[in-house]
């Protein structure tokens, strides 16, 4: 496989990101002001993702903002707003701050590449580079991201990162922390919603659907509900109450409701659930 440098044109031949419509793609916002090599990496990408291009540093900053994209692909060298100033606007930003970014650049120098590990890259790619090696980079990112997030949240808990693996700004890390805290003060309330936990944070109704969405690959709602479950499992396992009271206890409206979602969830319903423990 040859590297992209004049004319050469390579060819990618990484897997499907995912399967369904190119709506349920992951989003991608390339950044290069080099008009052919932004169109050439658009049109290797394509097939995987779906890209949103921007010719500038400057312009992929207001495009970052409103998008949010799932990973941010830039150059380094660009008029009105560099790579590295675009780097350290997306994480210094909470509603941007967890999007991965990946570097693009000529430059090789090792202080270059400490500088931009310093502000929070990802990845950094030293120009000219193997197409195939940018979407390994991509695809890699985004599913370890992924995963670690949906470890993050497992059980309702954040856990530790460990030190090999530091995906998570400490943005993000406060940013989930305090959504768990929320959810574990209000869930008792069975009219505590997104708009509750969106105001809790700080943040608007969208920005913060949209943030935790990507965070997690689960919207605010299923987090919520997902957390009561698992906290009534824990309070029927100590004997806190019956079926109905448990439900209550953890937000739900009705416990015919309560059943449905414990079912649901945990393939048994509340009742045979409490028969099984009573019976080991």
């Amino acid at each position: 496989m040859k590297m992209f440098a004049g004319n050469v044109l390579p060819v990618i031949t990484a897997p499907v990101m995912c399967d369904g419509s190119p709506s349920n793609l992951p989003l991608l916002l390339l950044v290069e002001d080099n008009v052919d090599l932004r169109t050439f990496i658009k049109s290797q990408l394509t097939e995987w993702y779906r890209v949103e291009a921007a010719a500038d540093g400057e312009e992929g900053w207001e495009k970052a903002r409103i998008l949010l994209p799932d990973v941010v692909v830039s150059d380094v060298v660009m008029p009105r707003m560099t790579g590295i100033e675009l780097l350290q606007h997306l994480k210094s930003y909470m509603a941007t701050s967890h999007i991965p970014v990946i570097l693009l650049t000529e430059k090789s120098a090792v202080e270059n590449q400490i500088e931009a590990l310093d502000y929070g890259a990802d990845f950094y790619i030293t120009k000219p580079f193997r197409q195939d090696y940018l979407a390994a980079a991509i695809r890699n990112l985004v599913a370890r991201r992924r995963k670690l997030f949906a470890a993050l949240v497992e059980g309702g808990k954040v856990t530790t990162q460990t030190p090999e693996v530091q995906l998570i700004t400490s943005q993000d890390d406060r940013f989930l922390r305090k959504m768990v805290a929320v959810v574990e003060e209000k869930m008792a309330d069975v009219n505590f919603n997104v708009d509750a936990v969106a105001l809790a944070m700080n943040m608007s109704r969208t920005t913060f659907y949209r943030k935790f969405k990507s965070l997690t690959n689960l919207a605010p709602v299923e987090f919520v509900r997902d957390m009561r479950l698992k906290r009534a499992k824990e309070y029927l396992d100590a004997g806190a109450g019956n079926v109905a009271e448990v439900a209550y206890l953890v937000g739900f409206s009705t416990p015919k409701y309560f059943t449905a979602c414990f079912k649901a969830h945990f393939t048994i319903t509340p009742t045979d659930y409490l028969e099984q423990r009573r019976g080991l």
